[in-house]
């Protein structure tokens, strides 16, 4: 039984990645993307973790504390020097 159980979850795993693919194929992108990329937090996320000398956790650091703009980070997020370069030359493209 508890093998049986396994080949459920095995195809339905299968199955969910296949239409995935085909709304990938169909349409150029995934919606389920789009939404974890398309939140607040992974947009500040995003833009503090391309600051140069700053990584992943200092990035989530720093939304945890309510900052949200490179402003933030420069008035209220104790950047490093190397930090400030970074900011200084960040290209917003």
């Amino acid at each position: 039984m508890a093998r049986q159980c396994n080949h459920v979850a095995v195809v339905t795993i299968l199955l969910l990645r296949l239409v995935q693919i085909a709304e990938l194929l169909e349409s150029g992108h995934l919606r389920k993307a789009e939404y974890l990329t398309d939140t607040e937090e992974a947009r500040a996320i995003n833009l503090f973790a391309n600051i140069w000398g700053t990584g992943p956790n200092t990035a989530r650091r720093w939304y945890e504390m309510g900052l949200r703009t490179l402003a933030d980070v420069v008035d209220r997020g104790h950047p490093t020097p190397q930090q400030l370069i970074g900011i200084k030359y960040y290209d917003v493209r």
